[in-house]
């Protein structure tokens, strides 16, 4: 890596392209903008109706799905699995632009009938990649050495943190996340493991989030399907609050999932 903004490789002669385009935008990308002092988050974000939303959790707590869900209700894919923060211009936190695709697994994309044109995971047999359409559809082979992708440092920053995860219970729960509950939760969205100098940037942007950001838990039933309920649970709370004014959800042109089919 070099000055923080070029990544230097050599493939080897069997390289499997995808599994390396897959590297190069995810933990590779991960680890060159918590170099530059950005926050990393392992989370789905989407501009719904009441603003910016990320979805955030340990890998297989159904984040994809719920974005899925989302985009079905209108919302616009921002970022998927990867949310870069950096602090705008007027205390926000702005979210950089990632690919226009989503990860499901397989199963979730055939029951949201959007297996149709997916194509298979580079790293996980279980799951697929769902391309977003768009004129912003695109391969990412090289993101993570670009220095595009951010929005106006003067725009609209990331409203509201959902922390999702399987319950025990048999329903859908939901509440705020406030002082330390908050800390100790949002470790746990972090992308990948922190050095010790990676933490003063971190904990800033961390402190930054928790005085403008909305921290939500979310547990869903561990042993159901139950996407409309969590996506309901969602909607109440996000609305607890009327969007600041100027936050409208972009053009319909940007990415969003294709029809469904089946």
């Amino acid at each position: 890596m070099e000055g923080g903004h070029t990544i230097h490789f050599e493939p080897a002669a069997d390289l499997d392209s995808a599994r390396a385009e897959f590297v190069l935008a995810h933990p590779v990308q991960a680890a060159l903008h918590r170099h530059r002092g950005d926050l990393v988050l392992h989370a789905n974000t989407l501009h719904w109706r009441y603003g910016l939303i990320a979805i955030s959790g340990s890998s297989g707590a159904g984040k994809s799905t719920t974005a899925a869900g989302l985009i079905q209700r209108g919302a616009i894919q921002i970022a998927d699995d990867l949310t870069v923060l950096r602090a705008g211009d007027h205390g926000q936190l702005v979210v950089r632009h990632g690919a226009p695709q989503l990860h499901l697994t397989r199963v979730a994309a055939e029951r949201l009938g959007l297996i149709h044109g997916a194509r298979p995971s580079p790293v996980r047999s279980d799951k697929v990649v769902v391309p977003l359409d768009g004129p912003t559809a695109s391969p990412l082979p090289h993101a993570a050495a670009e220095p595009g992708g951010w929005p106006d440092p003067s725009g609209p920053g990331l409203r509201d943190l959902v922390l999702l995860e399987p319950g025990d219970g048999p329903e859908v729960q939901r509440r705020r996340l406030r002082g330390a509950d908050l800390f100790l939760a949002l470790q746990h969205g972090l992308y990948g493991p922190l050095k010790p100098c990676d933490t003063p940037a971190s904990f800033r942007l961390q402190a930054l989030l928790a005085r403008s950001v909305r921290v939500w838990s979310l547990k869903r039933p561990r042993e159901r399907w139950c996407l409309d309920e969590v996506l309901d649970a969602l909607e109440q709370a996000l609305a607890a609050t009327p969007a600041p004014l100027g936050e409208d959800p972009p053009a319909s042109a940007e990415p969003r999932l294709p029809p469904a089919h089946g």
